[in-house]
């Protein structure tokens, strides 16, 4: 079995008494893109800089490339890790590849590795372009060759894609995919955008209430792994759903008009011989059904987290 490149045990955080992650035990695999996705201030950025040893942990331990963090990286390990955390800040008044060539004299990376890390990120052609006269989704690519310049094996971003513009995204979007496709590059992205990552990642984490609450895979999502959906057409939707909740349904019922029902579940009742029987037992119609086998990312998000979506 292929080790982790990231793993917490434990990992718990707190600010002033309130705690803000608590016991949380996450694994990055090797060369997938893992979408950690809650409300802004839920303590996805907290989660990031703890694991990079840029907040001290309350307890926990943390493992990169089977590194266990105590006090500082070692040289070795921080070359195999890319990080853009904050707003891309260079120097206005010089080109993407002047700035990145400061950073690299800094890092003893090549001039070659600085031109294929603008090359990745779709940057090669706007070399005598000022820093100040970027896009932000230029300014973004640029924060993430920065990154990926000295070849690591992990990416490290907050929520990349915050202020772009929807050509923005794609292209942030296709970069991100490249990396980890072509590259072989193991990426965690935090993010609050549910569609973004639904297009993007591999696998995805919620982070709510100081907890990773659920983690599943998008192909998981897509084949529906964990429920089923039912959308029903009746004569009478409140009687039917009055019928269903005395067959331990009343959890996963949705009344979508007075003639639609959706039912959502897994339990031995959630079937449509059993629900139809029981609506017929009662004198409702069942007029027509149709199964949806499937959930979108922000169903299981809101299934999860018990809310409305992402604020």
């Amino acid at each position: 079995m292929i080790n982790p490149v990231i793993q917490t045990s434990n990992l718990s955080k707190s600010y002033d008494g309130k705690i803000v992650l608590d016991k949380i035990d996450f694994t990055l695999k090797q060369g997938e893109i893992y979408g950690l996705l809650g409300r802004n201030g839920v303590g996805k950025t907290t989660f990031i800089k703890a694991i990079l040893g840029l907040t001290a942990m309350d307890s926990g331990e943390v493992k990169i490339l089977s590194e266990k963090l105590s006090g500082d990286f070692s040289k070795d390990l921080l070359s195999q890790i890319g990080v853009v955390l904050d707003s891309a800040s260079f120097y206005p008044n010089l080109t993407g590849p002047e700035n990145l060539s400061i950073f690299a004299r800094l890092r003893g990376v090549s001039l070659k590795q600085v031109e294929q890390a603008l090359q990745v990120v779709g940057l090669d052609g706007e070399n005598k372009k000022l820093f100040k006269q970027y896009s932000l989704g230029m300014k973004q690519r640029l924060a993430i060759a920065n990154a990926i310049m000295h070849q690591p094996k992990i990416l490290i971003l907050d929520e990349p894609t915050n202020g772009l513009d929807p050509i923005g995204i794609l292209e942030m979007r296709r970069y991100l995919k490249e990396l980890s496709t072509n590259h072989g590059i193991s990426i965690l992205i935090s993010s609050h955008i549910i569609s973004e990552l639904e297009k993007l990642v591999d696998r995805v984490g919620i982070l709510h209430d100081a907890h990773l609450m659920a983690e599943k895979t998008m192909q998981e999502l897509i084949d529906g792994a964990d429920k089923r959906k039912i959308h029903l057409i009746v004569s009478d939707a409140s009687q039917a759903k009055e019928v269903l909740c005395r067959i331990n349904l009343q959890e996963q019922i949705s009344v979508l008009s007075d003639i639609e029902l959706e039912l959502q579940g897994e339990s031995p009742a959630f079937d449509i011989a059993v629900v139809s029987n029981a609506l017929k037992d009662n004198g409702i119609v069942l007029k027509e059904y149709s199964y949806k086998n499937n959930e979108s990312l922000e169903d299981y998000f809101k299934r999860v987290t018990g809310g409305e979506g992402i604020a």
